[in-house]
């Protein structure tokens, strides 16, 4: 039986079905690395105050977390469908307040609850850290 050499238009069909076949796997790897490795998704909670806490947070997506946090002590989480909207947290049972602005794609979020109200504050890690700028020694008379 004699085969048959591939046609150039088979190259061609192979070839496409390769390069899309490697944009998928990339397009994986790439969400892999940053939910693993950039901190997306990650959340922290901490107790500032001089007592303890219950504390219930409940997401714009309606997903809830509630946990007891003591005094001077933090909780870490990896959260997901968070949804698009503020955070309301509640405190020992008191109303709702809301706080910050989360998304589909969250870097670091950090509660910070303190006597009378709490914090909300976002980090999104970046490849190259800020430089600090050096003041000049000359003075501008």
């Amino acid at each position: 039986m004699n085969r048959l050499k591939p046609t150039t238009r088979t190259r061609r069909v192979r070839f496409c079905l390769l390069v899309i076949a490697v944009a998928i796997v990339s397009w994986i790897a790439r969400g892999t690395y940053d939910k693993h490795f950039m901190m997306e998704g990650r959340l922290h909670v901490v107790n500032n105050s001089g007592r303890d806490r219950d504390v219930m947070l409940t997401f714009p997506s309606g997903k809830h977390l509630e946990f007891f946090l003591g005094k001077g002590t933090s909780r870490g989480y990896r959260i997901s469908d968070t949804g698009e909207g503020a955070i309301a947290v509640r405190t020992d049972g008191g109303s709702p307040s809301e706080l910050g602005y989360v998304t589909s794609m969250n870097g670091v979020i950090i509660l910070a609850l303190g006597e009378d109200k709490a914090e909300f504050s976002q980090i999104f890690p970046s490849i190259e850290p800020e430089k600090p700028v050096a003041e000049s020694a000359e003075r501008p008379g």
